[in-house]
């Protein structure tokens, strides 16, 4: 059974801001308050060395980027014992030109999934909100105030109360009929 928890946070910035941000391991330890210290390149099954501060104790580990889109997502992979792993991410979404949402988490997998104790799961989440915070902090006073046009606004979706539910296809299965899916 798996255990995730994370943090979404709204940023006054565009996505290629929290990137720029972020992008660098070697200066993790400059504004990062979770995880301390970093290392490694930015390259898919490269090695990451990490520090990750947890309840006041510092925790090394290792990881291996499992994927990264530039402006978009940071995706790692740690092994945490025998038979269990964490998948660790950032994700960056584009809402407008001028802002985004930063999303950072963890899921434990594995046996240790349904072995995260509550304290345990309250320390992940106040450091996840640190590094969450801390970075939205970083982007929002590096960013230069030029939007990013590349990021489009998603126009919002009217639906008409009145409009006639059509009826969608039947789906049939070996106990009948069922309604429209």
């Amino acid at each position: 059974m798996a255990y995730r928890t994370q943090v979404r946070l709204g940023v006054k910035a565009p996505p290629a801001a929290v990137w720029a941000a972020m992008a660098d391991f070697d200066q993790w330890a400059d504004w990062n308050p979770y995880y301390v210290k970093a290392g490694g390149r930015m390259a898919i099954g490269a090695e990451i060395e990490l520090v990750r501060m947890l309840g006041g104790v510092a925790a090394p580990e290792t990881g291996a980027i499992v994927d990264w889109v530039p402006d978009e997502q940071l995706v790692w992979r740690r092994k945490a014992g025998l038979f269990a792993q964490t998948i660790a991410y950032i994700e960056i979404d584009g809402l407008a030109p001028t802002a985004c949402i930063l999303t950072v988490g963890e899921i434990f997998d594995g046996l240790i999934g349904r072995h995260v104790s509550k304290r345990r799961r309250r320390l992940l989440k106040a450091g996840l909100t640190a590094l969450g915070e801390a970075l939205k902090a970083r982007a929002e006073a590096q960013w230069d105030g030029t939007p990013d046009e590349t990021v489009v606004p998603i126009p919002p979706v009217h639906v008409n109360p009145k409009a006639k539910k059509t009826k969608g296809p039947m789906q049939m299965s070996v106990f009948g009929r069922r309604g429209p899916q």
